[in-house]
C-alpha cells in the first residue's frame, strides 16, 4: 500500500515523495473476515429452523430460506409488515404474542412457545417459537427461532387415541 504526493519547486515538479506501507496482515485480515461473513450467512441461511428478526412493534426486518418455507411468503412479502397485517398469526394467538413482544421490550428472552401459523395457502402448521432482544445500532430488535412441530403434534394426538383405547 502506497501514497505519492509531487514536489513541487515553484510550478515544476521535482520529485515525488512515497510513504508505503507493508498491507499484507491487514489483508488477509480482511479476508478472513469476510470467509467469516459468508460462512455465518450460509449456516443462518440454511438451518433447518426458521430464523427471522423483527422490530419491537412486530414487523419482520430479515428472514432466511426455512422462515420462507415454513410461511410460504417470500421474504420480499413479509418485510416491513407485521404478523398480524400478513395473516400469519390468527386472532386467539394474539395475546399471547403481544405478552412476548412485551417480554423482549423489557429486554427478555421467551420460548420455546407453542403458535399456529397460517401460510400463505391458508394451511396451519404448529410451531415453537423462542425470541432474542438484541441490540444492534443503537435500538433493540428481536432474533425469533421457529421449529415446525406440526408432525410431532400429529403424533402425539394419535399416541393418545391410541392410549385412551388401551385402556
Amino acid at each position: 500500500e502506497y501514497r505519492s504526493n509531487p514536489i513541487w519547486k515553484g510550478n515544476k515538479v521535482v520529485g515525488f515523495q512515497t510513504i508505503m506501507r507493508d498491507a499484507t496482515e491487514r489483508k488477509q485480515a480482511e479476508e478472513d473476515l469476510r470467509e467469516s461473513e459468508e460462512r455465518l450467512k450460509q449456516l443462518i441461511e440454511y438451518a433447518p429452523d426458521a430464523i427471522y428478526i423483527n422490530d419491537l412493534k412486530g414487523n419482520f426486518i430479515d428472514g432466511n430460506k426455512q422462515a420462507e418455507d415454513l410461511t410460504g411468503y417470500k421474504k420480499d412479502e413479509l418485510i416491513g409488515k407485521s404478523m398480524l397485517k400478513v395473516g400469519l398469526l390468527p386472532k386467539r394467538y394474539v395475546p399471547k404474542a403481544a405478552k412476548a413482544l412485551m417480554k423482549n421490550l423489557l429486554g427478555q428472552k421467551t420460548g420455546p412457545d407453542e403458535f399456529e401459523l397460517r401460510r400463505k395457502d391458508g394451511s396451519l402448521v404448529t410451531v415453537e417459537i423462542s425470541t432474542f432482544p438484541v441490540k444492534r445500532g443503537g435500538k433493540t430488535e428481536v432474533i425469533g427461532i421457529a421449529r415446525d412441530i406440526t408432525e410431532r403434534k400429529e403424533l402425539e394426538e394419535k399416541l393418545r387415541q391410541y392410549s385412551e383405547q388401551l385402556e
